[in-house]
């Protein structure tokens, strides 16, 4: 498996978290807990990063709980803290926010990304490649009424970046 060493890491208490450096065309907010997930929207990644543009990808570049508490230099409630700035800046330098919809309910993280992304008036799309998110299922309607539409390809869902980014 290959190593991705561009995620930030605080080495020690008293040195800041880096920011983020650029805006990114692209949130793509997701589920992240499983290696199943993570792989997923690494690949989900690269392809928005062939056809469309710059995607931040928070496992990838933003911060994670385990990195930080991996290092021993932060305390639960700082290390959430981080977390939650980190990728509130992204979003915000984002003009586009990709959500996976995927699994039962939709993670949590990725209704509240949503929800800040739509009240921010960012252009919101879903991706579900999961059969439970088909007609007749129960949908959250705070999260469907923030997204423009939600795409069950990959092809589809290029296409209609590339219309808004067009636009």
């Amino acid at each position: 498996m290959e190593q991705d060493n561009r995620r930030p890491v605080a080495s020690s208490p008293s040195q800041p978290l880096p920011t983020i450096l650029r805006p990114r065309l692209i949130y793509l907010a997701a589920p992240l807990f499983t290696q199943a997930e993570r792989s997923a929207n690494l690949g989900l990644c690269k392809q928005l990063e062939e056809h469309i543009g710059d995607v931040f990808l928070p496992q990838r570049d933003g911060l994670l709980l385990q990195d930080i508490r991996g290092t021993g230099t932060a305390r639960q409630s700082t290390a959430v803290g981080e977390v939650f700035s980190s990728d509130l800046r992204a979003l915000e330098q984002s003009m586009i926010v990709v959500a996976v919809l995927d699994g039962v309910a939709v993670d949590e993280g990725v209704a509240f990304e949503l929800g800040y992304a739509y009240a921010k008036g960012k252009f919101c799309v879903g991706f579900s490649t999961d059969s439970r998110r088909g007609a007749g299922y129960f949908k959250n309607p705070m999260c469907e009424g923030s997204i423009v539409d939600t795409f069950c390809h990959e092809s589809s869902l290029i296409q209609r970046l590339k219309q808004f980014a067009r636009a």
